[in-house]
Protein backbone atom coordinates (compact mmCIF):
# COMPACT_ATOMS: atom_id res chain seq x y z
CA UNK A 1 0.00 0.00 0.00
CA UNK A 2 1.08 3.40 -0.98
CA UNK A 3 1.38 6.30 1.46
CA UNK A 4 -1.47 8.34 -0.82
CA UNK A 5 -3.72 5.44 -0.44
CA UNK A 6 -2.57 5.09 3.52
CA UNK A 7 -3.99 8.54 3.72
CA UNK A 8 -7.04 8.15 1.57
CA UNK A 9 -8.43 5.57 3.99
CA UNK A 10 -7.63 7.59 6.94
CA UNK A 11 -9.76 10.34 5.34
CA UNK A 12 -12.55 7.69 4.39
CA UNK A 13 -12.54 6.24 8.45
CA UNK A 14 -12.62 9.31 9.84
CA UNK A 15 -15.68 9.88 7.99
CA UNK A 16 -16.98 6.35 8.50
CA UNK A 17 -16.56 5.51 4.96
CA UNK A 18 -13.54 3.44 5.01
CA UNK A 19 -15.76 0.20 5.44
CA UNK A 20 -17.42 0.92 2.18
CA UNK A 21 -14.49 2.11 0.03
CA UNK A 22 -11.56 0.51 1.52
CA UNK A 23 -11.00 -2.26 -1.05
CA UNK A 24 -11.63 -0.08 -4.54
CA UNK A 25 -8.95 2.48 -2.66
CA UNK A 26 -6.70 -0.81 -2.48
CA UNK A 27 -7.39 -1.79 -6.04
CA UNK A 28 -7.41 1.17 -8.19
CA UNK A 29 -5.26 3.82 -9.41
CA UNK A 30 -5.01 7.79 -8.08
CA UNK A 31 -6.84 8.25 -12.08
CA UNK A 32 -10.06 6.11 -9.97
CA UNK A 33 -10.11 8.60 -6.82
CA UNK A 34 -12.03 11.48 -8.48
CA UNK A 35 -15.33 8.57 -8.17
CA UNK A 36 -14.67 8.81 -4.55
CA UNK A 37 -15.08 12.46 -4.67
CA UNK A 38 -19.34 12.35 -6.02
CA UNK A 39 -19.39 9.43 -3.18
CA UNK A 40 -17.96 11.27 0.03
CA UNK A 41 -19.86 14.96 -1.34
CA UNK A 42 -23.02 12.76 0.24
CA UNK A 43 -21.47 12.36 3.81
CA UNK A 44 -18.85 15.52 4.08
CA UNK A 45 -17.56 18.59 2.35
CA UNK A 46 -14.26 18.34 3.93
CA UNK A 47 -13.89 14.89 2.80
CA UNK A 48 -14.10 15.58 -0.93
CA UNK A 49 -11.28 18.21 -0.05
CA UNK A 50 -8.97 16.55 1.28
CA UNK A 51 -9.43 13.99 -1.14
CA UNK A 52 -8.53 16.45 -3.86
CA UNK A 53 -6.08 18.25 -1.47
CA UNK A 54 -4.47 14.43 -1.60
CA UNK A 55 -4.27 14.34 -5.61
CA UNK A 56 -3.06 17.60 -6.34
CA UNK A 57 -0.13 18.06 -3.83
CA UNK A 58 -0.12 14.83 -1.90
CA UNK A 59 -0.42 16.68 1.60
CA UNK A 60 -2.71 16.99 4.03
CA UNK A 61 -4.96 20.27 3.90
Amino acid sequence: MSYFEGKIMNSFKRFDLFHRCHAFVIRHSVKVHTLYCTFARKKSENAILYIKSEQLTGKNI
